[in-house]
């Protein structure tokens, strides 16, 4: 039986390694610094990674996150030009594209497949066993641990929004009689419509609506309130629930759909907007950039 997870896989693969009463076999690229918080082994458990020089200068390896493995009873191994990522346990695997790192837990969208089947799962735990040469002790990683470089965490780009996607739940924050003027948060004003609110002169924004099978234009401006932006949304009223997707298409120039629970596309969008983190977020209704 295969189970695809996305785009938070973490859960499934913390539980199934908290659930294992038996050694695991885990063999993963890149292993971050908090590694070992995010995967509970099973004294005895083999864990291969790329732990070469190169990749930890780089800070994808902790070596410190590999020796508190170690401590607690995993056996490290490194294989240099690893870039599988199989998490093999007595009656599960998981085969995708997640790291052991606070990056993808909270990042990245990963897509991982869960496999039960029994001969599958056997051929899991034997594909790491036989990366299972290259033994780090704990002097190993101390000499490792004199190349590693923590990941710098650069900030997003603002040139980046110019091909981005906004993803924003609707809500009706404007009281009845006016649900298709939306006020997104001043972050989505900053990070993808590239205003400020200091700024005197507002926008007039030439508007594509993809929801109405028309492929409308409409010309909209912005207003300024007391603490922030509203526009005018053609096709944004009522009901709720229902989540807007706004693109770029050139200077002030937007195309928009808005998702809604018939629609086949609203389960999948909506699970990127409540599961995907957004560091730009602080309260308030959700909205991720993609």
């Amino acid at each position: 039986m295969l189970d695809l997870l996305t785009p938070r896989v973490w859960g499934d693969i913390q539980k199934a390694a908290s659930n294992s009463k038996h050694p695991s076999h885990i063999a993963v690229a890149y292993f971050g610094e908090r590694g070992d918080r995010l995967l509970p082994l099973h004294d005895g458990s083999s864990l291969v990674v790329d732990a070469s020089i190169a990749t930890v200068a780089s800070g994808s390896t902790s070596p410190a996150a590999l020796e508190r493995m170690r401590k607690k009873g995993a056996r490290i191994f490194t294989v240099e030009h690893l870039h599988a990522k199989v998490y093999a346990f007595r009656d599960v695997a998981f085969v995708g594209s997640a790291n052991t790192s606070q990056r993808s837990e909270r990042t990245l969208l990963e897509a991982v497949l869960r496999v039960r089947d029994r001969e599958t799962v056997r051929a899991a735990r034997g594909f790491v066993e036989s990366l299972c040469f290259n033994e780090l002790s704990g002097s190993d990683l101390a000499e490792l641990a004199t190349y590693y470089q923590p990941r710098a965490t650069a900030p997003r780009a603002p040139l980046q929004t110019k091909f981005s996607t906004l993803l924003m739940e609707l809500t009706n924050e404007q009281g009845g009689g006016r649900e298709t003027q939306v006020q997104p948060p001043r972050p989505v004003w900053e990070h993808f419509f590239g205003m400020k609110f200091e700024d005197d002169e507002l926008p007039l924004l030439t508007l594509l609506n993809e929801s109405d099978g028309t492929s409308s234009v409409a010309a909209r401006h912005v207003v300024k309130h007391h603490h922030n932006f509203t526009i005018e949304l053609p096709g944004a009223g009522l009901p709720r629930p229902a989540i807007l997707q706004m693109r770029r298409l050139g200077h002030r120039k937007f195309s928009y759909r808005v998702h809604r629970p018939k629609d086949r596309s609203f389960a999948r969008i909506d699970g990127l907007v409540t599961n995907v983190y957004n560091p730009l977020r602080h309260s308030g209704r959700l909205w991720i950039l993609i």
